[in-house]
């Protein structure tokens, strides 16, 4: 962790044992996992980088956690996924690979197959309860968890991964107020550049349950 130090913040106050916006982020820095289940040819390195991008310009950046030789392959052979049954499934296998009660607590982020036939959105899937406080989801069997994400390895978007992230952390579509480059905005089915994010999204990504504890500010608000 970077040692505390002093930072003047934009309005030229100066703030006081505060870790360095930019090496150490609030939220996301060290509260982040990505696992897969053994989808091949997916460009993970470039949606990292991607997500960086954005979040850099607000002081965030993600702290990845992989196995020595790249992503952990989960012990999942249930095939390309279709419904919620097989999600949870994967869900189960991530414990095998990330332990629940470790800390920092971190996001499972699942690289696997999607059927066409599978509700969810386009390219990616966040398992979520925002009328929760924690936002834990129940699955079929009565587990619950922390939010986690599931992403498409063959029609992601550069962005999929952040634009899933921000689910985890409670954000919604309708935070993108209908600005399409906005990382939150619908997907769909096109790749519009989404290289934005608005105040209440910045708030939202630095004041998830990725950071325990929470750090507080300085971040940069659009």
């Amino acid at each position: 962790m970077t040692p505390p130090r002093t930072i003047l913040n934009p309005s030229g106050r100066t703030q006081v044992n505060r870790p360095n916006a930019t090496t150490m982020p609030p939220s996301l820095a060290q509260r982040f996992s990505d696992l897969t289940s053994g989808a091949a040819n997916f460009p993970l390195s470039s949606w990292i980088q991607e997500a960086n991008n954005i979040l850099t310009q607000h002081g965030m950046k993600l702290d990845v956690l992989q196995g020595g030789n790249g992503p952990d392959v989960l012990n999942y052979n249930g095939g390309d996924v279709g419904d919620r049954i097989q999600v949870e499934e994967i869900r189960n296998a991530v414990n095998a690979l990330l332990n629940p009660s470790a800390t920092p607590v971190r996001c499972p982020v699942v690289i696997c197959t999607f059927l066409a036939s599978f509700n969810r959105e386009a390219v990616g899937l966040t398992m979520v309860d925002n009328s929760k406080p924690d936002r834990k989801v129940t699955l079929p069997s009565g587990a619950s968890f922390l939010p986690f994400c599931l992403l498409d390895a063959a029609t992601a978007f550069p962005t999929t991964l952040l634009h899933e992230l921000g689910h985890a952390a409670g954000l919604e579509h309708a935070n993108a107020a209908n600005e399409q480059q906005d990382v939150m905005f619908p997907v769909g089915t096109t790749n519009a550049a989404r290289n934005k994010l608005n105040g209440v999204e910045v708030r939202g990504y630095a004041g998830s349950y990725f950071s325990v504890p929470r750090v507080a500010p300085p971040y940069k608000i659009p």
